[in-house]
């Protein structure tokens, strides 16, 4: 009974569990070094599961029928201790773009698979493998013949209060599903100790059910409900590689995700697979996909946050928020990395963007160059930016977008640093704010411009900034060597809060009002070019 004592096993030779024992409270497995501990019948655990020495495995090597555990304490993995599937596998098709249907959140898609559960916190000093894949295999199932490749399970983490995965030691999962509560209350804290101990193989192509806010994922990794707060040692090298409508990566309304330290790094898709195999200390990740950009971007329909870390969008549409739910982007620390932000849809959407803190780099059409010799170098945004693509931005909106009266613009810190505009006319606009004075909240922060020459695609001729009524905290020209495009002001006043600084370039008017709240600050290389008026209305 729940509440009730612990059976230790402490077998000196393998064994199987009795089919006929379906419930334990606590279960130890502390066998002899070696021994191994199987599970061939489905299995409740009330309590903890706590693996001590030897090894619990989940199916054999032989068996193909999808086995359950249920655990709803804690899990506990010893060092030296093992965790993991037999190689008898359990999948019907290696496509994982056939399986549909089955009710959320045990999709059949998921239920290809055995099926794991834990409510509680999850410890693992030892080895835990739910995947006897040895590198990423984004688009395709694990074979249908046994071998040794075979056997997976999908890991859901439920309950209803906050819990931690430690991974001290190798962990590897296939499929996670984050479901707990509903909404984003609960919280699942992954702290890896190190890049390698943290490791998502599954594979993740297939589309969504994106008509409602809290849509069917079907991804190696789906925040479905609750907070997946990411720190310590954590990367993930790609969380879509799908090439057609609907198989963007979706943050649901119910879900957040939150990159909350220094050494995190989040890829929403890869670009190579050298980035996976170099994040993940592996060889031969196959699947990603680079010709599907404009439906490998990230759509929140919840909460994406950044308080440190990296994340990049790569070679994809972007960071896309959508009249379906009102998203709520926060950055309070460090950086973000893509081609464009802007509304998905096109239809009216109270997103909210609040920056405290941080950089946001957004690049339109410039393509961030692949390096991957080390981990450190998946998060590197120092390589000179030079050739463009569109790869799947789109040149309707700006490369910074907020379209909407209704969406929120507040910013009390950090950068946003645009570099480029998002389609191939001359004139394009780069910021662009739509937000009502009743919707938007600056008392600091900076605006960055830096047009840059580049390849392949022409250099713009002019970068248009646009704002409707919102003011900017301090705003920045600074144009790289070699480069012509001018910045211009069109259709509306720009309010500078605090400084405007001109470090290189040309900014131009073009009969517009600047107000300025600070200081003003033209360099030798720099242009101011006015045919309105300019007004200094600081307080000091």
């Amino acid at each position: 009974d729940a509440g009730g004592g612990t059976v230790e096993y402490n077998n000196t030779s393998n064994f199987t569990l009795s089919a006929t024992q379906a419930t334990y409270n606590n279960l130890t497995v502390n066998t002899s070094v070696g021994v191994v501990c199987t599970q061939l019948s489905d299995l409740t655990l009330n309590g903890n599961l706590f693996v001590k020495q030897g090894t619990y495995r989940i199916n054999d090597d032989t068996q193909t029928m999808k086995l359950s555990l249920s655990i709803y304490g804690d899990v506990t993995v010893n060092s030296g201790a093992y965790l993991y599937v037999g190689k008898g596998h359990t999948n019907t098709t290696t496509d994982p773009t056939s399986i549909s249907g089955g009710t959320a959140p045990f999709l059949n898609y998921y239920e290809q698979f055995h099926r794991v559960i834990i409510n509680g916190n999850f410890t693992n000093n030892g080895t835990v493998r739910f995947t006897n894949l040895d590198h990423p295999q984004y688009n395709l199932f694990p074979p249908t013949t046994n071998g040794a490749t075979t056997g997976a399970a999908s890991v859901y983490f439920q309950g209803t209060a906050n819990s931690t995965l430690l991974c001290n030691g190798t962990t590897d999962f296939y499929n996670i599903i984050l479901d707990k509560g509903a909404d984003q209350t609960y919280k699942l804290s992954v702290q890896p100790s190190a890049y390698e101990n943290f490791r998502i193989f599954g594979a993740n192509i297939a589309s969504a059910t994106v008509s409602t806010p809290n849509p069917d994922l079907r991804k190696a990794l789906w925040i479905r409900n609750g907070s997946l707060v990411l720190s310590g040692l954590a990367v993930i090298p790609s969380l879509t590689e799908g090439t057609t409508a609907g198989s963007e990566y979706y943050i649901p309304a119910n879900g957040a995700l939150v990159l909350s330290g220094i050494d995190v790094i989040v890829l929403n898709t890869a670009d190579d697979a050298g980035e996976a195999d170099v994040a993940y200390g592996v060889t031969g990740t196959t699947g990603v996909n680079t010709t599907g950009a404009a439906y490998q971007g990230m759509v929140v329909y919840g909460k994406l946050q950044v308080n440190d870390g990296y994340l990049s969008t790569r070679e994809s549409a972007g960071l896309l928020y959508s009249s379906v739910n009102s998203g709520q982007f926060e950055i309070n620390g460090g950086i973000i990395d893509s081609k464009q932000f802007r509304t998905y849809d096109g239809s009216t959407s109270g997103a909210e963007y609040r920056q405290n803190g941080g950089i946001f780099i957004l690049r339109g059409r410039f393509v961030r160059p692949v390096g991957y010799s080390s981990i450190s170098s998946l998060s590197d945004t120092t390589n000179a930016l030079s050739a463009r693509a569109v790869n799947g931005t789109d040149d309707t909106y700006g490369t910074f977008n907020l379209e909407y009266e209704e969406n929120i613009f507040s910013m009390s810190g950090g950068t946003i640093r645009v570099y480029d505009a998002s389609g191939t006319a001359g004139q394009q606009k780069i910021v662009d704010v739509g937000s009502s004075l009743a919707n938007s909240s600056v008392t600091g922060g900076t605006i960055e411009v830096r047009p840059q020459v580049g390849t392949v695609l022409s250099d713009a001729s002019t970068l248009l900034v646009w704002s409707k009524e919102s003011m900017y905290g301090n705003f920045t020209v600074n144009r790289g060597a070699d480069c012509s495009t001018e910045v211009r002001v069109r259709t509306n006043p720009l309010k500078i809060l605090k400084n405007l600084t001109i470090t290189s370039g040309y900014l131009r008017t073009t009969g517009q009002n600047i107000t300025v709240g600070g200081n003003f600050t033209v360099s030798a290389a720099g242009t101011y070019n006015s045919n309105a008026t300019t007004i200094f209305n600081g307080t000091k």
